[in-house]
C-alpha cells in the first residue's frame, strides 16, 4: 500500500482529517484544555500560600543536619496530631 493510500485510509478510520481544513476538535485538544485549567488553579493556589519563612527554614535544617531536630517531645507531639487526623477523618 503507498503512502498515499494509507493516509486516505487513516482518514476513514478517523485517525486523521480527510483535508486539512475539516480538523475538528478531538479528544487531545479536551486534555490539554483540562490540563491548562489545572496548572491554573495549581498557580491560583501556590500564590495564596503564605510566604516562605527561611530563617526557619535554615535553622531547621541545620538542626537536622546536626541530629538536634528530632526529639522525644517533638516525635510525641507529631505522634499525637497524627492520631488525632485519624480519629477525626
Amino acid at each position: 500500500m503507498d503512502q498515499g493510500n494509507r493516509k486516505s485510509a487513516s482518514a476513514k478510520n478517523g485517525r486523521y482529517p480527510a483535508k486539512a481544513g475539516a480538523a475538528r476538535p478531538g479528544p487531545c485538544r479536551a486534555k490539554r484544555a483540562k490540563k491548562t485549567g489545572e496548572s491554573a488553579e495549581w498557580v491560583r493556589k501556590a500564590r495564596e500560600l503564605p510566604p516562605v519563612r527561611k530563617d526557619l527554614v535554615r535553622r531547621v535544617k541545620a538542626e537536622i543536619a546536626a541530629g538536634k531536630y528530632e526529639t522525644p517531645e517533638k516525635l510525641e507531639i507529631a505522634i499525637q496530631r497524627l492520631l488525632d487526623g485519624l480519629m477525626q477523618g
